[in-house]
């Protein structure tokens, strides 16, 4: 019985130790077990922030693609608007210049319209025979010739006037229709401007709204 006490004593050490082994052990893969979840949970962590970024990427580069189309809107916008100004502006101008010109030519026919009422008046007086009377009371032969010769100068001068009139009359007719298309054509131009500088507006106000939009998505991305 002495000889088997040290052997159970010796069992026993060993199982204490071995028992002692296995928890160490156990606590130890415990520890690695909530360190490897915890890495798990950082890196799903990771992969969502990266998705968000991608994401928050896509949106504002969408956003950029856009802003720039509209940039790029406005810029041709803008010189359309110049062109149409230049043109509004030569158009006023010309209007302005064939107006005057219609003015003159009305003002000429209305001298000329006078001086043809003043001769007719003449003519009225005289009646039928008032050439054939400033004949028979000529003295001379050289009196009738003379005066023969004046009558003829006055039918002509006449007749140049009465031409005259003819001409400058559609010349207003020509000059008026040339006004009213160019006052027609400019009244388009300054449609056509005015929608361009409305259509500018327009753009301007959704180029804002995507720039408030830009700044949002960056201010999200450096927030989240």
């Amino acid at each position: 019985m002495r000889r088997l006490r040290p052997t159970v004593a010796g069992t026993l050490l060993l199982i204490g130790l071995l028992v002692g082994t296995g928890a160490a052990t156990a606590q130890k893969g415990g520890r690695l077990s909530r360190t490897q979840k915890e890495l798990q949970e950082v890196q799903r962590e990771l992969a969502e922030e990266r998705r968000r970024a991608q994401e928050a990427g896509r949106r504002e580069g969408a956003l950029a693609r856009e802003l720039e189309r509209v940039e790029g809107l406005l810029r041709g916008k803008g010189a359309e608007l110049k062109r149409l100004e230049a043109r509004v502006a030569a158009g006023s101008r010309e209007v302005a210049a064939l107006t005057r010109q219609l003015a003159t030519t009305e003002r000429r026919l209305q001298r000329t319209e006078r001086f043809l009422g003043e001769r007719l008046r003449a003519l009225y007086k005289q009646g039928r025979l008032g050439t054939v009377r400033v004949l028979l009371t000529a003295g001379t032969a050289e009196e009738v010739a003379r005066r023969v010769k004046y009558l003829a100068a006055i039918a002509v001068q006449d007749r140049d006037l009465a031409a005259r009139h003819r001409a400058a009359l559609a010349d207003l007719t020509g000059q008026r229709e040339v006004v009213r298309t160019r006052i027609s054509a400019l009244e388009e131009q300054r449609r056509k401007l005015q929608d361009t500088r409305q259509d500018i507006a327009s753009e301007q106000w959704r180029q804002r709204i995507l720039l408030a939009k830009v700044r949002e998505e960056r201010q999200g991305h450096l927030t989240a």
